[in-house]
């Protein structure tokens, strides 16, 4: 009898330790599992990021451009730009006297983002009142 016993007991330790190692591994799956999932949620804000700021970079490209496009011109005008998988456009109204309104849209992939500049005066050189990012044109 005794050694039934002996060989219950060794059993009943070797189902304590596999069922251990078993608890064990899924809470190790779950935690990594868990931060696998954050992992990819902060790549897919990273990269909507990064969207978004070259949007807004393409937007400023315009704006810059439609400034040059004022001072050679000294008059209102409009345009495009392509920039590295962004597109922007730009549009300048004269306000009165010297003073103008430049409008830009800059585009990347489902980002868009949207500058206004106030120019006071074009000549001798081109000075500005306002530079604001905008909720839209």
């Amino acid at each position: 009898m005794h050694g039934a016993n002996h060989t219950t007991t060794k059993h009943q330790k070797g189902y304590v330790l596999l069922m251990s190692v078993v608890v064990l591994g899924s809470i190790a799956l779950v935690v990594v599992i868990g931060l696998s999932t954050g992992t990819s949620v902060s790549v897919s804000d990273s990269r909507s990021i990064m969207i978004a700021v070259q949007a807004h970079q393409a937007a400023n490209a315009c704006a810059e451009e439609a400034l040059n496009q004022l001072r050679i011109a000294a008059g209102p005008s409009s345009g495009s730009l392509t920039l590295n998988g962004a597109s922007c456009t730009y549009t300048t109204t004269s306000t009165g006297g010297t003073t103008y309104s430049v409008a830009t849209t800059g585009i990347a992939n489902n980002a868009t983002r949207h500058i206004t500049v106030t120019v006071t005066t074009v000549s001798p050189a081109v000075t500005l009142s306002t530079w604001r990012d905008v909720a839209g044109p």
